[in-house]
């Protein structure tokens, strides 16, 4: 998993949110939470711990929105056919053949429809 941390580049310290770094490592190069066995926490108790000067100078909203333009070029990427996901153990061993956009897509509608009706089924028995 130490694919997963990020490099840090002396001239650019506060370029990047480290922890939104290594959770979009950790997720696109296949790890699961599941594997990991002891709880992880990258906790920092002082002044400024959540981030306050970040949210006030508005470099947190431009982190997030880098984040988020990150995982939408790799959703595209990957519905697109240009690159395969392979879930990985915490040792970094696949577990998986690779991503079934298929099957994903299938389960979603699977998942969409069985939601609505039962919806609906409540909303019948509860008037």
């Amino acid at each position: 998993m130490d694919e997963c941390f990020p490099l840090v580049d002396p001239k650019n310290i506060g370029e990047e949110c480290k922890f939104l770094s290594f959770n979009y490592n950790f997720n696109t190069q296949g790890y699961l939470p599941f594997f990991i066995p002891v709880v992880a926490n990258y906790g920092r108790i002082h002044q400024d711990a959540g981030g306050q000067r970040q949210m006030a100078n508005g470099q947190m909203k431009k982190w997030i929105e880098r984040y988020h333009n990150d995982i939408d070029k790799y959703v595209n990427n990957l519905f697109k056919g240009r690159m395969i996901h392979r879930f990985k153990d915490g040792f970094a061993n696949i577990i998986s053949e690779e991503f079934d956009i298929n099957r994903y897509k299938n389960n979603k509608i699977n998942h969409q429809f069985n939601r609505k009706w039962y919806h609906n089924v409540i909303k019948m028995v509860l008037g």
